[in-house]
């Protein structure tokens, strides 16, 4: 017979019942279920009846006298789940089997057109790729070495050198108590003096870009 196989629990001591149906909703509320039992398992099977039976055989000896509940442990819940189980996967129906296709034949090749007289000639090899000639790429010119120069200008130089040497002669002059020498190391350091060596530092620097060019 095709049914569902129930397990429930009782509520109040804990005992479990093995039952059959074919209408759950009207057996669980025969049964109160969520008030005064829970629901444990509700498997549909092929073969509801002796799977019943079978397990309430197999848990003869936790059965309570003149009842249908159990007193089941943990080990015997999970052997009943098991074979549940099983039943279920048993009860699966099998995949439709597809009918078998018929494998159309191939059409037949279509007739090759007669071919001319002249297609039996060998066609002519192409014509050899024409090569690409490069252009010659210009020659690089040559860098011109370039010649150390000075980290500091020319004016520049020129202006502390003159500076220094106003200063030593004024200095040199003191100390020999030369006015010849206080005087000359006065006028290099005037105005006119130091336009005079700007105007030497000029001068050398446009000789040595001379040199250099």
């Amino acid at each position: 017979m095709r049914g569902i196989v129930f397990v429930v629990r009782s509520n109040t001591n804990g005992l479990h019942k093995i039952g059959v149906t074919k209408d759950w909703l009207r057996s669980s509320k025969q049964l109160q279920v969520g008030q005064q039992t829970t629901q444990i398992h509700t498997v549909w099977v092929n073969n509801a009846l002796q799977i019943e039976r079978y397990l309430q055989r197999r848990f003869r000896a936790k059965r309570m006298p003149q009842s249908d509940w159990f007193a089941l442990d943990a080990g015997n819940l999970d052997f009943l789940r098991a074979v549940l189980l099983k039943a279920r996967s048993d009860h699966q129906p099998p995949p439709l089997a597809l009918p078998p296709q018929r494998s159309r034949p191939a059409p037949p090749p279509p007739p090759s057109a007669p071919q001319p007289a002249w297609s039996s000639r060998p066609a002519p090899p192409p014509p050899p790729a024409a090569r690409r000639i490069k252009a010659p790429t210009p020659a690089a010119e040559p860098r011109r070495p370039k010649r150390p120069g000075y980290s500091v200008g020319v004016a520049p130089l020129v202006m502390l050198i003159w500076v220094m040497a106003g200063l030593l002669i004024g200095w040199l002059g003191m100390l020999g108590a030369s006015q010849a020498l206080v005087m000359a190391g006065i006028v290099m350091l005037s105005p006119f003096g130091l336009a005079a060596a700007l105007l030497i530092g000029a001068l050398l620097r446009q000789q040595r870009k001379q040199r250099l060019g």
